[in-house]
């Protein structure tokens, strides 16, 4: 995520630097620096310590949040004619039998279709606020943080309606018991 985010700043940077004076020396304040980490004069790419301060901008990130040695965890999509059997408290699911309690699919033979050994599926049924844009999901190893992303309204958007539940299956490393929690961010979209 920091080399996606470096990139552009990195270019944004670049692009921001006034042009060298053809009548200025090498090192002048016109360039903008007097030499980068590797020496050459007037370079307008910035060094190891300026790139170092890059922060995560994403209001939804984990350290935006504050979820200190979070991951954000993969979703699996769950197979075409399975669904939930009934809303519950978030369910760690660590075996076909588990899944098979949690969810009813049509083709009983193709079941959750997962690697247990790699890793437990984490199922949650909620029901979205009605600015919901998606539902992210962190792992510290100790709680599972469910992130709802709720979007800024626009002036003309129409009543907002409460839809129906949602259920979502993430991924999560098998090395344990979790508790769970939920935060919310705001993503900002642009307006017609």
């Amino acid at each position: 995520m920091m080399i996606r985010l470096l990139v552009p700043v990195m270019f944004v940077y670049a692009c921001s630097k006034p042009a060298p004076s053809t009548g200025g020396s090498a090192g002048s304040a016109e360039t903008g620096s007097a030499s980068d980490s590797a020496g050459s004069a007037g370079s307008a790419r910035p060094n190891a310590a300026e790139a170092a301060v890059v922060l995560d901008t994403d209001p939804c990130s984990a350290d935006q949040l504050g979820l200190t040695g979070a991951k954000k965890l993969s979703r699996k999509l769950l197979r075409s004619g399975c669904r939930p059997k009934e809303s519950a408290p978030p369910q760690l699911l660590t075996s076909e039998e588990q899944f098979t309690k949690q969810v009813d699919c049509t083709d009983k033979a193709t079941g959750a279709s997962h690697n247990w050994s790699a890793g437990m599926l984490v199922v949650a049924t909620r029901s979205p606020s009605p600015a919901e844009a998606g539902v992210l999901a962190y792992d510290d190893g100790k709680v599972i943080t469910f992130v709802s992303m709720q979007r800024t309204p626009c002036p003309d958007d129409p009543r907002p309606m409460p839809g129906p539940n949602e259920t979502h299956v993430f991924i999560a490393e098998p090395n344990g018991a979790r508790t769970f929690a939920d935060r919310a961010c705001t993503v900002q979209r642009a307006c017609p």
